[in-house]
């Protein structure tokens, strides 16, 4: 139960306090923060309805975890917005 309480279970990624849990666990806090924040979202799920916003978050939020790195961290941080966390590389 507590593992599922730190994902988001529509993108399956990280939500907001699962993000700050692992962000906690890192022994070296530099990286690269990227904030995905989907322009005209609300008319998106105004026009076509909320089932087709949530494929577009799910698009997004697959897309970027296909990128991303295994010491990266995707999450869904609330909303619209996904950050990407690149964690910086191991010597």
């Amino acid at each position: 139960m507590s593992a599922q309480s730190l994902m988001d279970p529509l993108t399956n990624t990280l939500n907001r306090r699962g993000l700050h849990q692992r962000l906690d666990l890192l022994s070296d806090k530099d990286g690269i923060l990227l904030i995905a924040d989907i322009d005209n979202f609300k008319s998106i799920n105004d026009r076509f309805g909320h089932n087709t916003g949530d494929k577009v978050l799910l698009r997004v939020a697959d897309t970027l975890h296909k990128q991303v790195r295994s010491q990266d961290i995707v999450s869904r941080y609330g909303g619209r917005r996904i950050f990407y966390f690149l964690c910086p590389p191991a010597l």
